[in-house]
């Protein structure tokens, strides 16, 4: 496990008991993936910012935890690949989603729909 890693996961066990959180900017942090289990503790999370982090991958069910999640912002990071379910559970409720200054070049209809 990676620093990183640690320290996020740290810093939702820590703010666990914010359960009314709306907004989270975790830009340039140096994440490298979402894992979907942090969120876990923020439900009512609206606004999610994760600009900057070298993230590769978004993996099935990414946001699954954050079915209130409005908005998405994955700009300028290394995104290559997005797997077709990684927006699962934000089909009724995601209205605005960035995805700029990344390396995709493949995303499946389904994927966002």
């Amino acid at each position: 496990m990676r620093f990183v890693e640690i320290t996020i996961q740290f810093f939702f066990y820590y703010y666990r008991k914010l359960i009314n959180l709306v907004e989270l900017d975790l830009s340039y942090n140096s994440l490298i993936s979402v894992p979907s289990h942090i969120f876990d503790s923020v439900p009512e999370l609206r606004e999610l910012k994760l600009t900057g982090n070298p993230i590769q991958r978004l993996l099935n069910e990414a946001f699954i935890h954050v079915p209130q999640l409005v908005r998405l912002e994955i700009s300028d990071c290394r995104l290559g690949t997005v797997e077709q379910r990684a927006f699962s559970g934000l089909e009724t409720t995601l209205e605005w989603l960035k995805l700029d200054r990344n390396r995709l070049s493949d995303i499946k209809a389904t994927t966002i729909t």
